[in-house]
């Protein structure tokens, strides 16, 4: 079940421009963390290039995971926007009202 709790940002929330922003970064971040990750499991040896990668990729998949949260928070407020989740066909953010 879905908790229905409003979220109360320390800090105000992203505009519906940032929205696209963050949604456009989110998709590029969860992109080449991928890439990285599935390169690093090619590699099939562990070296101190393949554990950078493996840092790189996992601070690129937590920065996807970031922006995603933050247009996440915009989501719960009513009212607000309407959006559909990044890497999902016809990605798009669009402000009720605008």
């Amino acid at each position: 079940m879905v908790s229905t709790v409003p979220i109360h940002l320390p800090f105000s929330p992203p505009s519906g421009e940032e929205c696209v922003a963050l949604g456009l970064a989110a998709r590029y971040l969860l992109r080449a963390g991928t890439e990285a990750a599935t390169r690093l499991l090619s590699r099939g040896r562990v070296d101190a290039e393949a554990e950078l990668m493996a840092s790189l990729s996992d601070s690129l998949l937590q920065g996807a995971a970031l922006c995603d949260g933050l247009t996440g928070a915009v989501d719960d407020r009513v009212g607000i926007v309407d959006r559909v989740r990044p890497g999902l066909s016809g990605d798009a953010l669009q402000v009720r009202g605008a």
